[in-house]
């Protein structure tokens, strides 16, 4: 990784860069068991990949930081929420072949997300909606370790990784604390200054949690799926949407009558749209 480092920092002019820099805003709907969303963002985010020049170390991340508001859709009149949303990851790979065409890849990567939505009018997070999700605190962290293929030219940057992933949850008003553990599979496509293009998904699944007062046992299950994709203009700026769903299920024993029941949650659907402006030029 050192000399990747010092690779990019001697010889930059020769790595392949795909970054976005600059003021973002974007529109989207959402649909959860806490009610249908429009939503708004406005903010500055910072996303790029960059190939050092010797070919073998590959950094990609990404840096979010807005004011979002929107409705909330499980009242009438509808609820109005405001607030800010933080995204940031990063992510280290290392192709082991340093020509060009294919060569197995190995990276790790570690982030979070975090918006704290509020209604000026209520003063209390736990007395916006019964639901979570939606308003007040949500948090999650992430960490990955993935193995598989890096294709390399000069024109374009695709990554095949597959591997086990981590995402912890905290504890919200109606909602235990989740630790997921599971599998995923994501592809990126990367044309400098043109196009940024993803596809993940993934499954997870929780240790067995015992409610001794119930004698009950239950186990979560998580699956997801997301896509997303940016194109870049000559002139910095660029325009593109994500898709993201989500669907939870629960499979809860009663221990002392051998009784099983399998429920899944309402799931989770976001579609938006965005545009950004460059900000020091683009790379």
């Amino acid at each position: 990784m050192t000399a990747g480092l010092i690779a990019f920092s001697t010889s930059s002019a020769q790595a392949q860069v795909n970054v976005t820099k600059g003021v973002m805003a974007s529109f989207g709907f959402g649909s959860s068991s806490a009610g249908d969303t429009l939503m708004g963002e406005v903010g500055g985010d910072w996303l790029g990949l960059r190939v050092a020049s010797d070919r073998h170390f590959v950094m990609q991340w990404d840096v979010y930081l807005a004011l979002r508001g929107g409705y909330l859709g499980n009242q009438h009149p509808f609820l109005f929420l405001i607030g800010p949303h933080a995204l940031s990851w990063f992510d280290a790979g290392w192709r082991f072949a340093s020509q060009k065409g294919f060569s197995p890849f190995v990276s790790a990567r570690i982030g979070g997300d975090v918006s704290l939505l509020g209604n000026p009018d209520v003063p209390r997070f736990d007395e916006i909606n019964s639901v979570d999700g939606v308003g007040g605190v949500a948090a999650r962290g992430f960490a990955r370790v993935g193995a598989g293929n890096a294709y390399l030219d000069d024109k374009r940057t695709v990554l095949l990784v597959a591997g086990i992933d981590e995402m912890l949850q905290p504890q919200r008003i109606n909602t235990p604390s989740y630790a997921f553990t599971g599998v995923f599979l994501s592809v990126r496509v990367d044309v400098p200054r043109s196009v940024t293009a993803t596809l993940e998904g993934g499954f997870g699944f929780t240790p067995s949690r015992h409610d001794t007062l119930r004698d009950i046992s239950d186990s979560t299950t998580r699956a997801w799926i997301g896509g997303s994709l940016r194109k870049i203009f000559k002139n910095g700026m660029w325009l593109g949407g994500a898709v993201s769903y989500e669907s939870m299920m629960d499979h809860v024993v009663y221990e002392t009558r051998q009784t099983t029941f399998d429920t899944t949650n309402a799931p989770t659907f976001s579609i938006s749209l965005f545009t950004g402006f460059p900000i020091g030029g683009q790379r």
